[in-house]
């Protein structure tokens, strides 16, 4: 009784098996050409970050800005004290007004004496003096205009401005601090002027080379809402010794959600060398244990199994070698298919 009852089942599963087998579904994909994209990903990196340094020495009088601030060029960031400057300066204000003086009373002298000369009622060697004399005041005025100008530098660079526009980074100093010129006080870090620093490996380098006007697909990894379409801005014809790398430089568009420091992806297409490709459903592969793929397609309605090279995986497809032109290549039902099992194939629309 249990033999008879094993049996049905067996003829059951067969005559299951061989409808099912008997009904497939195909499709006709073409053979092509397919780009292969290469992948990297690096760092966004301001064009101008800078630790700002004060040009002269002194204590921390006051601090107008903190981390995270934005800034614009010429805002005052920082002030030293400068209670020595100012006095020296004052002085040098008033050694250039003596100066003044002098060359006023010089010139005087210079114009009466002249009037005397024409009428010789001086001697000449007067007159030489007075011009000597006007000469020499016009080079202490100068003296003193110059050290005055020096003086009134000196008073500036106790203020620190910013440079360029952008966001304080980093604060390193504090109010009753003495710094000098070679402290590291602030980083600013321009938000607005950002570009994609990539490493590319050596082997892709030529190839990126040629293609220099075409697009690259940029995506920010804190924002992948939108992919933006630019072009290679600077290939740095050096390798690094030891990656074996190329730096690819991408500049980013303004005002856009890229942060310096933060990561992005670019996405490069490459052309793809050699044979064509063919792209398939996932749906069309066999796996087998040795980790190898096939194929199974219809000819003549017979089941014909073909080994193939799955090249890349594209979501939903696979770009593939090794199926033979205007093949019908079986869509689903792969696991229970044998070569040479009689089939009646539909057609079924392809996705590539």
């Amino acid at each position: 009784m249990r033999f008879s009852f094993n049996l049905l089942l067996l003829i059951l599963l067969n005559i299951s098996f061989y409808s099912y087998a008997n009904d497939v579904k195909v499709i006709y994909p073409e053979q092509k050409s397919v780009n292969k994209k290469l992948i990297l990903t690096g760092t966004v990196m301001a064009k101008q970050d800078a630790y700002l340094a004060s040009l002269e020495e002194g204590l921390v009088e006051t601090l107008f800005v903190e981390a995270g601030d934005q800034v614009i060029k010429g805002q005052t960031l920082l002030k030293l004290d400068n209670t020595l400057a100012i006095i020296q300066l004052k002085q040098a204000q008033a050694i250039q007004l003596s100066a003044k003086i002098q060359l006023q009373e010089a010139q005087r002298l210079h114009d009466e004496v002249i009037d005397l000369a024409k009428k010789q009622v001086v001697p000449a060697t007067l007159s030489a003096e007075r011009k000597a004399n006007r000469a020499n005041s016009q080079a202490l005025l100068a003296k003193a205009t110059a050290e005055l100008a020096l003086q009134q530098e000196i008073v500036n660079r106790h203020i620190l401005t910013a440079p360029f526009s952008g966001i304080i980074a980093k604060r390193n100093v504090d109010i009753g601090e003495w710094v000098g010129q070679q402290n590291q006080l602030l980083q600013l870090v321009s938000d607005n002027d950002l570009r994609l620093l990539i490493d590319i490996p050596q082997e892709h380098v030529r190839t990126i080379q040629n293609q220099e006007n075409s697009k690259i697909s940029v995506t920010s990894d804190i924002d992948n809402s939108q992919t933006y379409q630019l072009n290679l801005s600077q290939l740095v014809a050096v390798s690094n010794p030891l990656s074996r790398t190329v730096q690819a430089r991408i500049d980013l568009p303004k005002n856009s959600a890229f942060i310096p420091g933060t990561s992005a992806r670019a996405q490069f297409l490459l052309p793809q060398q050699g044979r064509q490709q063919v792209l398939l459903p996932k749906s069309t592969l066999k796996r087998h244990p040795d980790g190898s793929y096939s194929v199974f397609s219809v000819i003549d309605n017979k089941v014909k199994r073909h080994s193939i090279k799955v090249l890349q995986h594209l979501g939903e497809q696979v770009s593939v070698q090794g199926v033979p032109n205007n093949s019908a290549v079986i869509v689903s039902g792969n696991e229970l298919l044998t070569e040479g099992l009689i089939v009646n194939s539909s057609a079924a629309k392809a996705n590539n």
